[in-house]
């Protein structure tokens, strides 16, 4: 009978176990829906749902490109993380000098080398050999046209600096000499002053025009193609002869970028029951931007290894995979990567795994090192488990060991066969101590 007691406990502990919810310890565990129309509730008790947990992690030791909207939608079925490609291209300089003159020309030239035109002088860095000059009191200045860039029309201009290289002749220390920089944009003609007291050797000034001044928006290649350039020239006190302030080179500096789009994005999901040997990953799409293929890969500890190899917009897409590590990796990875010069973006809905496992099995497991791994392991974090499951499997077990005592201690009889003969034998004195007190009455018993 006592073996059947034991036996009866240890099978309603797992029958116990088995009914409890499995809170995995995942934040996203459990949540959206499996397939359209179709909620967890409606698929074997067998399965659960693991949502991602990280985008951080870098199994492959390569910088993650593009981005996410917002990761942790992809854990709520109806909100969607958009992710997009990054622009991997490094940016470009070009520099455009004058090749020809523009609205008006004010200056004096100067070319010990032969050269007519005033933006002769000006379109290289060769100091004294070729300059243009002023050496009044009023302002004076040049504008000129200046090359195309090349290749025009490519990749995306981030800036525009305009320079000049000045410098003041004088005869007395007193003498100041100014310059000012000037950009002709569409029909409107921007004075950029402040350089003033301009030293006595060849000084470089620029500025930086993040936007085009016409517009106060980003530069385009037309503006460019279009943009003409000067510098103007003044002696602050009345000068003698020889005094002078002369530009030896004006120049235009073009920062730009051909891009390239690309997208290389992790996602983890960590804490995979030991007991998995095969999941399903399933991927809700919405809505994709363009045509670009956009594949699913998983990370096998030393490779990438293609699970879907093009992911189709507004619908499931599921693979089923070989799990056997706690930890699951994979990558969203463009198709296109080389000169993609178009940016596109891919709406996610859910990314989840589904897994088979087995709930017995787990608890048990669980269950033997929340009570005993302390002494097997010497503490540490112990995996976490329901604490009516907790509770529930205690006392099946304090039971179990309390019967192993008992049959121990009384060398074999069980505890519930001797206190029954103890009843039977305090019974039998009972109706001997009756028997006695009738005899003692007169026998009328």
């Amino acid at each position: 009978m006592d073996l059947t007691l034991l036996a009866l406990i240890f099978i309603s502990s797992l029958i116990i176990i088995q009914l409890l919810t499995i809170p995995w310890g995942n934040p996203y565990a459990g949540q959206g829906l499996f397939k359209s129309g179709q909620s967890i509730a409606n698929y074997p008790k067998d399965s659960i749902y693991l949502y991602p947990f990280s985008n951080d992690s870098d199994v492959d030791n390569s910088k993650s490109i593009g981005s996410h909207s917002y990761f942790p939608n992809l854990a709520i079925a109806g909100e969607y993380d958009t992710i997009k490609e990054s622009n991997t291209a490094n940016a470009n300089i070009q520099i455009l000098v004058p090749n020809g003159p523009g609205d008006y020309t004010e200056l004096y030239a100067y070319s010990s080398i032969g050269l007519k035109h005033n933006w002769e002088c000006t379109y290289s860095s060769d100091g004294d050999a070729s300059y243009v000059y002023y050496n009044n009191t009023d302002w004076k200045g040049d504008l000129y046209n200046i090359t195309d860039p090349n290749p025009t029309g490519s990749g995306i201009i981030n800036w525009v600096r305009v320079g000049i290289s000045v410098i003041t002749i004088r005869s007395s220390p007193n003498l100041k000499g100014d310059a000012e920089i000037r950009v002709l944009a569409g029909s409107t003609l921007f004075n950029y002053s402040g350089y003033n007291n301009i030293p006595t050797s060849y000084t470089n000034y620029s500025v930086l025009l993040e936007e085009s001044p016409s517009t106060d928006d980003s530069w385009t290649w037309d503006e460019l193609e279009n943009l003409q350039v000067g510098v103007a020239l003044r002696l602050r006190n009345t000068p003698q002869s020889g005094d002078m302030v002369r530009c030896t080179f004006v120049w235009v500096e073009v920062n730009y970028t051909i891009p390239n789009y690309e997208l290389d994005l992790e996602l983890q999901w960590s804490g995979v029951p030991a007991t998995t040997s095969n999941g399903d990953l399933c991927i809700k799409t919405a809505v994709f931007s363009g045509n670009e293929k956009l594949s699913v890969e998983y990370w096998n500890g030393g490779n990438w290894i293609k699970a879907i190899d093009n992911l189709v917009e507004n619908q499931w897409n599921n693979v089923s995979l070989n799990i056997n590590d706690s930890v699951l990796t994979i990558r969203f990875k463009g198709l296109n990567e080389t000169q993609d010069t178009i940016q596109d973006y891919w709406e996610i809905d859910l990314c989840l795994i589904s897994i088979n496992y087995n709930p017995q099995a787990i608890y048990l497991e669980q269950l033997f090192l929340l009570l005993f791994g302390s002494f097997l392991f010497g503490g540490g974090s112990q995996p976490s488990l329901p604490f009516t499951a907790f509770i529930v499997g205690s006392a099946a077990l304090v039971s179990i060991l309390g019967l192993v005592v008992r049959y121990s201690y009384f060398s074999g009889e069980a505890v519930s066969f001797r206190r029954k003969r103890i009843r039977q034998l305090e019974e039998a004195r009972k109706r001997v101590q009756r028997a006695l007190e009738d005899v003692g009455d007169g026998g009328t018993s």
